[in-house]
Parts: C-alpha cells; sequence; structure tokens
C-alpha cells in the first residue's frame, strides 16, 4: 500500500503535543500523583502444559520513569492504518512501577521525543523530483515505497531489569513500549495472543542467551572461554545449528563487533567517529570520503556516481542508473542522533570502556542459514548495516565484523508473529534508540502456509515442538518463572501491590534489601562517630595551639 507523503517531523512533533487527549493527560496525572503497582489479574493459567490461559494478565496503571519521571511520551497520540489519531485508553496502559523501585521505565527526558523523529507516516508512493543538498548541488531524487523508521518514545525501557525479574514482565513492558502508543502496530494482534506467545519465545530460549541479548555482548560471551554451555550451543556440529540448516522458523541475532579484540563493541569515541563520518556520508564537501567508504571492501561506486549525488548506500538501482532516495538520508540523520546520546548515559566510568552491548540487529528467516548467508551480500541486507560496516572498515581496516547467532527457534505459527518485535525490543536494536540496525517494525505476520495440506502443516509444528522438548530450556527455566509467578500473587493475594524493588516477605530480594538498608543504617552511624572524633580532634588540636601560645 502506497504511503502519504511525510509531513515535516517537527510540526508534527509540535501538532501531538497540541493534541493530547483528556484520556491521554488523566494517564499523565496518574503517573504522576503516586505509586501503581503490577496487577497480574484475577485469572490463572497452567504454563507447564502451556494451556490457554481463561484470563491473562491484566494491569493497571502507567510505566514510570525509574529517577521519578512520568511517561508522557508514551501517552501521547497514536496513528492508526486512516491516519486518524486516537486517544489511549486506560485499559492498555500495561503496569507501572514506582519511581523508587527498580524502574523498568524510560530513563530519562520521556517527554521529549527522539530527535527527528515522530509518530509514524505514510507517503503517497514514488515520486521523481529535483532535489538539493545542503551546499546547493541538484541530483535527481526519489520518494519510495519503504517502510517507515519506526518512531519510538524517548529514552530506554529496562529489558534487561525485566528479564532478570520475570519474563512476563518483559514481555507486558513490550507491548507498552511500542503497542499502547501506536495502532497501526496493535491493532495486528491482540493482546492476549502477544502475551501468551511471547512469553513461550523467551520460555524456550537458552537462559545465558537471553540475558546475554538483553544486558551483553553474546558474541563476546561465546568466542570467550569462560561459557561453555554456549559455546557448545553455538558449534557447528550443535543440534541447535542444525536445526538451522532445515526449514525452521528462526528469530537471529548479528552483532557488530571488533574481532580483532575479543569482539567487543566500540567505545564511545570510536562511535564518535563513526557517527562524524556517517553525517559526512554523501555531503558534496566530502566525496573522497564518501568514495572510501562505498569501496570499502570492493568497487561498488565511481566518483562520477559521488559528484552526481548518488552514493550506493543513498541511493537505489533503477534502469540501468541509480536514483538518490530521500529516506535513507533522513534515517542516516536519526540514528546519527539517538546514537550520539547514548554515552551520555553511562556512568563516568564506563565513558572511556567498550559499551556493554555491540550494534546489533534482530532479524527472522525459514531458515537460518539462508538468513545468515544473505547478510554477507551487501544487496541484500540491511543498507544501514552495511553501510556503518563499511565506515568501520574505512577507519579501523579489518577489524569490526558481523557475528550472527540464532537465538530463538519458534513451535507455531503465533509465536513466529510475535518474536522478532519481542526479541528486538529486548536487544535494544532499533536504529530510532540508537542501538542498533532495525530500522522499521518487524512485520506482525505468521507463515504463508495456508495452501499447504493441513496435516503436513500439523506435522511440521510438530517437529518444532519437539525439537524445542529436546533441547530442555523451557523446563530449566520454568520453576525459576512459576516462583516469580506466585510470589506476585501471594502479594496481591494479601491486598498488597507488587513492588519488584522490595519483594515480599521473606523472599531472597526482601532479605537483601533489608540486609542493605541495615548496612546503609550501620553506615550512617559509622560516619556520624568519626565527624563527631574530627570535630573533637580539632576542638582539642586549638586548646592546644591556645595553651602553647600562653607559654
Amino acid at each position: 500500500m502506497k504511503r502519504k507523503r511525510r509531513k515535516d517531523r517537527r510540526a508534527q512533533v509540535e501538532e501531538d503535543e497540541d493534541e493530547l487527549g483528556s484520556g491521554d493527560r488523566e494517564i499523565v496525572e496518574r503517573s504522576q500523583s503516586g505509586f501503581y503497582g503490577l496487577d497480574l489479574g484475577q485469572g490463572s493459567y497452567d504454563v507447564a502444559n502451556r494451556s490457554r490461559p481463561r484470563q491473562l494478565l491484566a494491569a493497571a496503571g502507567q510505566v514510570e520513569d525509574w529517577d521519578g519521571g512520568s511517561s508522557a511520551a508514551l501517552s501521547g497520540p497514536s496513528v492508526g492504518h486512516s491516519g486518524q489519531r486516537t486517544e489511549l485508553e486506560s485499559s492498555r496502559s500495561g503496569f507501572s512501577f514506582d519511581s523508587g523501585g527498580v524502574g523498568l521505565g524510560l530513563e530519562q527526558n520521556q517527554t521529549r521525543r527522539m530527535p527527528g523523529s515522530g509518530p509514524p507516516g505514510f507517503s503517497q508512493g514514488n515520486t521523481q523530483m529535483r532535489a538539493q543538498d545542503r551546499r546547493g548541488h541538484a541530483f535527481e531524487m526519489e520518494d519510495e515505497d519503504e517502510d517507515e523508521f519506526l518512531w519510538l518514545p524517548a529514552g530506554r525501557h529496562r529489558y534487561d531489569k525485566a528479564v532478570e525479574l520475570g519474563y512476563i514482565l518483559a514481555v507486558k513492558l513490550a507491548w507498552q513500549h511500542v503497542f499502547q502508543d501506536q495502532t497501526s502496530v496493535s491493532n495486528q494482534i491482540d493482546e492476549a495472543d502477544w502475551i501468551w506467545h511471547s512469553y513461550n519465545v523467551l520460555l524456550g530460549m537458552q537462559k545465558e542467551v537471553l540475558t546475554a541479548v538483553a544486558s551483553g555482548n553474546l558474541s563476546r560471551l561465546y568466542r570467550g572461554h569462560d561459557n561453555e554451555t554456549v559455546k557448545a550451543m553455538f558449534n557447528e556440529d550443535s543440534a541447535w545449528i542444525e536445526e538451522g540448516q532445515g526449514l525452521a522458523p528462526v528469530v537471529y541475532i548479528l552483532c557488530l563487533v571488533d574481532s580483532k579484540d575479543g569482539c567487543r563493541a566500540h567505545t564511545p569515541a570510536e562511535l564518535r567517529l563513526v557517527i562524524e563520518d556517517l553525517r559526512h556520508y554523501g555531503d558534496m564537501k566530502w566525496p573522497q570520503l564518501t568514495l572510501k567508504v562505498d569501496n570499502a571492501y570492493r568497487s561498488i561506486s565511481t566518483m562520477k556516481d559521488i559528484q552526481a549525488g548518488r552514493p550506493y548506500f543513498l541511493a537505489k538501482s533503477g534502469k540501468n542508473r541509480r536514483i538518490r532516495t530521500r529516506y535513507k538520508a533522513e534515517d542516516i540523520k536519526r540514528f546519527c542522533d539517538a546514537l550520539e546520546l547514548r554515552p551520555g548515559r553511562l556512568p563516568a566510568d564506563e565513558r572511556d570502556a567498550p559499551l556493554r552491548r555491540p550494534l546489533q540487529y534482530v532479524g527472522r528467516a525459514l531458515k537460518f542459514a539462508d538468513g545468515k548467508a544473505q547478510h554477507s551480500r551487501v544487496e541484500k541486507s540491511n543498507w544501514l548495516i552495511h553501510l556503518v560496516k563499511h565506515v568501520c572498515n574505512v577507519r579501523w581496516p579489518g577489524r569490526f565484523s558481523l557475528d550472527t547467532f540464532p537465538i530463538s527457534y519458534q513451535a507455531n505459527d503465533g509465536e513466529v508473529q510475535c518474536a522478532q518485535m519481542q526479541l528486538a525490543l529486548i536487544a535494544d536494536s532499533f536504529a530510532a534508540s540508537g542501538g542498533g540496525f532495525n530500522r522499521a517494525a518487524p512485520v506482525l505476520s505468521g507463515l504463508d502456509i495456508s495452501n499447504e495440506d493441513p496435516r503436513l502443516v500439523k506435522g511440521f509444528w510438530a517437529e518444532r515442538e519437539e525439537f524445542r522438548d529436546v533441547m530442555g530450556f523451557g523446563d530449566a527455566n520454568l520453576p525459576a518463572q512459576l516462583a516469580f509467578e506466585a510470589e506476585v500473587t501471594a502479594v496481591k493475594d494479601r491486598g498488597e501491590v507488587y513492588d519488584p524493588s522490595k519483594g515480599s516477605e521473606g523472599t531472597e530480594d526482601s532479605r537483601l534489601r533489608t540486609s542493605e538498608e541495615e548496612l546503609a543504617e550501620d553506615e550512617a552511624k559509622l560516619e556520624r562517630s568519626r565527624a563527631g572524633l574530627v570535630a573533637r580532634n580539632a576542638e582539642g588540636m586549638e586548646k592546644l595551639k591556645r595553651l602553647t601560645g600562653a607559654e
């Protein structure tokens, strides 16, 4: 379907802020007025037997900023298929956490949108035009049908903390993160189906792999020498990799890492250089740099292409010629704007070290071997991945490369529909957040097998289910997840609100929090004693000086 031409982004943001409906303001006011905790609802379900829940997790409240801000960005107007703005319904506001607690909400600056971004818009198809770069050089340009650069609320959601506490939190957080604010996405899937299938996707993953996706560097974990479980899982002769040689729906993660230095991520200083080159790429003032980037691995552009305003990564192939596209230059700018913010969020002692997570991409394929091979070809892969990779090869020849891993095989069509979006959010791999190369929202669709023999389809999914059971990750993960849900239920049965930062009485979280409070109290007493001793010592020294002067 053809898109409407994009509106001016700045004007769109101002329009959004002016059009906050009364329902939206009510949600914001509620989130500012006090604590809203997680309510897992009245229903129950048997995860162990994978039975369909009668009443799936209900929630109320609003995700709050971990440092006390409110989620104003989450409660703005959204755009549906018709392009008409709709007010959010409070029944879909997700769960909330006390700002003094663990903080699974937005990190900071939530009332400000991502630089250069706004709610999704649609163009009206291909329109050729004459355009100029900022220095007045004219070139042929085209608005083309391309997936919209995904808009995300400003800040960062704490999926690492959610995964650490309980998988169901990550699932609910994902629903609130994107689906609540974009009806064009949420209309594609029911909330109950999303919760059920996404939960089972996470339950069927190897725990250490999921943890690395959420908060670490999977490539470094695998290439290192301290995790034999993960190394065995991704070895070429393993059952996990063998499954990806045939037809088996899979979600994979691609990491851009320094293969010459332990598969580390970029340092903040290196990211600043990457951003600088990306901003100069395609600028007529920097033709040599642009040519070097295009030809970083093999010759794909000439100086004539560059001078005509058609560098490889800003153009598409037409009839025997390249045509420059508008959206690519816009997307590079948005990516750079978001990427620039990441080093500033780091603690002071981490600003000279490699980032914990590399730039990543989360994709899906019917056959992992084919998906991996596709990303090795610049003309068949995500163009933003290869643009950044080319920039890195110009700056640091032969160092940064792509590492690809299958992280989740899906066992039914519902999981295929949900898995890529859920894991891309957990991995923070969207270009809109500066975390990676996922430009657009993943397509929430299953396999197109409606015309196949139902018996073959049933047998296909039975094989996928059998493989998951053989791997046994779900059985290993289930006890801890059930214990977490039991803890939340126990709190709710007492008429209390679950606060993940505290834990219920008698739990490990609660005991740890009590110990920390006692330790803080002891340290305060010690500090008061030290201050008193210093004061008495100063007083004694003053008396001694007076006595010495008198003599």
